[in-house]
């Protein structure tokens, strides 16, 4: 959520920006900026999404491991011998 706040701002003020700025800036530089702006944010945005997938397919298999340490000693211990 913040940073899809924060991707929102910086394009608001590269557009806002360029409409301040309209008399001296060409109409290409700000279709330029802004979607700069948007690729940028874009870009962020995936590198975030991957960071969090990784840290949760982590977690997942420290989870699975942890299982598995304690099955197998759970299988160990309950074993009767007639």
């Amino acid at each position: 959520m913040r940073l899809e706040m924060v991707g929102n701002f910086i394009i608001f003020f590269a557009a806002l920006f360029a409409v301040m700025g309209r008399e001296s800036i060409s109409a290409g530089l700000v279709g330029l900026s802004i979607s700069y702006a948007l690729q940028v944010i874009i870009n962020v945005s995936h590198v975030e999404c991957h960071l969090s997938f990784q840290s949760n397919f982590s977690i997942f298999h420290i989870l699975l491991l942890s299982l598995d340490h304690s099955n197998s000693e759970l299988v160990g211990t309950n074993d009767i011998r007639c």
